[in-house]
C-alpha cells in the first residue's frame, strides 16, 4: 500500500506542476528565463558577461568558391574558351581514322620508352610543308589523352613559327624571349584547353641571330627543365636541309622524329638529310609517313597523315 500512496502522491504533484506552468503561460518543459535582478548567486562580472552575449546567429550554408592555389586540380579550375585550328584533327574529330594513326604512333613512341624515363623529342622534316608542325600539334594533343601524362610542345622554328597561330594564343614572349634573358620559364608556358597539356610559343627575336640563340648553354638549362617537369616534350624544329636549327635542338634531345610526305619529298633529300642528322649525332628514333592528301571531309586539305610508323633505316637501306 505504501507503494500505491507513493506513487498517487507523485501524480498529483506532477498534475499541479502543469496546471502551474499553464498559468503563467508557458508550456510543459518550457525554462523560464530568470530576471536578472534575481541572480543573486552570480557574481557581477560573469553577470555582465552574459547580459552583452549576442543571439547564436544561423549558420551559411553556401560554400565559398574554390580559390586557385598551388594544390588546386586543374579539372576545377575554369578553362578559357580557345580556337583550335581545324588541323589538329585529334581535338576536333576524336573518332576518326586519322585519329587513330596518331593513336597508334603514340603506342609505337611509349613502347620505345621501356624504362618510363621522362623524354623530349624533336620533330623536323628535310623540306619545308611536309607536315612536322601538324604532327607536333596532334601527337602532342593524342598523348595527353593519357592524363597521366604532362605534356609540352615547343615551337623551335623561330624564322618560321606557326604553334602560336595555329592555338590562337600570343606569339611572345616565348622560347626566343626566354633564351634573352627577358623572362622566365613559368611567364612563357601557356594552358591549353587540356589540363596537362601545355604550350611554349617561339617567341621574338628581336634582331638576334636563331643559330646564336639555340646555341647559347641557357637552351640546355631550359630543356632539363623540361624534361623535369613533363613526361614528354615535343620540339617542332625548322626543316633539318635548309638550316641547322634542327641538329642544334635534337642535341639536347633524346632522339628525333621524321616527317616525310608522301608523294612530295624527293628521295635523294631525305637521305641526304638523314646523313646530316647522322653526322652531327642525332639519334634517329623512327620515320612518320604522311600519306596522300585526302580531298573529302573538313580536313580535306590536309595530309593523309600516318599510313606507318617505322624504324628509318629500314625504310630507307633495304
Amino acid at each position: 500500500m505504501g507503494l500505491i500512496a507513493d506513487a498517487l502522491r507523485k501524480a498529483e504533484q506532477e498534475r499541479l506542476t502543469r496546471e502551474q506552468s499553464q498559468t503563467n503561460g508557458c508550456q510543459p518543459n518550457e525554462v523560464l528565463p530568470v530576471p536578472p535582478n534575481e541572480l543573486v548567486d552570480v557574481p557581477p562580472a560573469l553577470r555582465e558577461h552574459l547580459s552583452s552575449i549576442e543571439p547564436t546567429k544561423e549558420i551559411q550554408s553556401e560554400v565559398p568558391p574554390i580559390a586557385a592555389g598551388p594544390d588546386t586540380p586543374n579539372e576545377l579550375l575554369p578553362n578559357p574558351e580557345y580556337i583550335v585550328d581545324e588541323s589538329i584533327v585529334v581535338y576536333h574529330d576524336k573518332c576518326s581514322e586519322l585519329t587513330e594513326q596518331y593513336r597508334a604512333l603514340r603506342a609505337r613512341i611509349t613502347a620505345q620508352n621501356s624504362t618510363g624515363e621522362n623524354q623530349i623529342l624533336a620533330i623536323t622534316s628535310s623540306i619545308p610543308r611536309e607536315g612536322k608542325s601538324v604532327t607536333t600539334m596532334n601527337l602532342s594533343w593524342v598523348m595527353s589523352e593519357i592524363r597521366h601524362f604532362k605534356v609540352l610542345m615547343i615551337d623551335g622554328d623561330f624564322r618560321r613559327s606557326s604553334l602560336a597561330k595555329m592555338m590562337n594564343v600570343p606569339e611572345y614572349p616565348g622560347l626566343a624571349d626566354l633564351l634573352r634573358d627577358e623572362c622566365r620559364l613559368s611567364d612563357v608556358i601557356r594552358p591549353t584547353p587540356l589540363p596537362n597539356l601545355h604550350i611554349i610559343t617561339a617567341g621574338t627575336t628581336q634582331g638576334f641571330n636563331a643559330a646564336e640563340l639555340l646555341s647559347s648553354q641557357k637552351i640546355g638549362n631550359v630543356f632539363s627543365e623540361c624534361r623535369r617537369r613533363y613526361q614528354y616534350t615535343f620540339v617542332d624544329t625548322p626543316p633539318a636541309s635548309t638550316v641547322s636549327d634542327a641538329s642544334v635542338l635534337a642535341s639536347w634531345c633524346n632522339g628525333v622524329l621524321f616527317v616525310v610526305r608522301m608523294g612530295r619529298t624527293p628521295e635523294p633529300v631525305a637521305q641526304a638529310t638523314l646523313r646530316a642528322l647522322q653526322a652531327n649525332n642525332v639519334h634517329i628514333l623512327g620515320c612518320v609517313a604522311a600519306g596522300r592528301c585526302h580531298r573529302t571531309g573538313t580536313y580535306g586539305r590536309y595530309y593523309g597523315y600516318y599510313r606507318y610508323y617505322k624504324d628509318y633505316y629500314h625504310y630507307y637501306h633495304k
